[in-house]
């Protein structure tokens, strides 16, 4: 917690992808980093969190990415 309603974290990220294309089909493993910051205030909650995965090569198809997530939500 950083006081006011807002708190941050950071933590291990695990994924599993399926990827598709014509003549690729494909199940990729990933491992990664998240980070996050949350704000709450009442009933309200709001969110954003950045995350890192690197899978692993498959037949030559590289699915490493950055997502980015964004929440709202109510507290109950």
């Amino acid at each position: 917690p950083m006081g006011q309603g807002l708190s941050m974290g950071v933590g291990p990220s695990l994924a599993v992808y399926k990827v598709s294309r014509p003549g690729y089909d494909e199940t990729l493993l990933a491992a990664g980093v998240a980070a996050g910051v949350n704000y709450r205030a009442g009933a309200l909650f709001l969110g954003a969190d950045v995350r890192y995965h690197n899978t692993e090569e498959k037949q030559g198809a590289d699915f490493d990415n950055w997502t980015v997530g964004l929440k709202v939500g109510v507290n109950f």
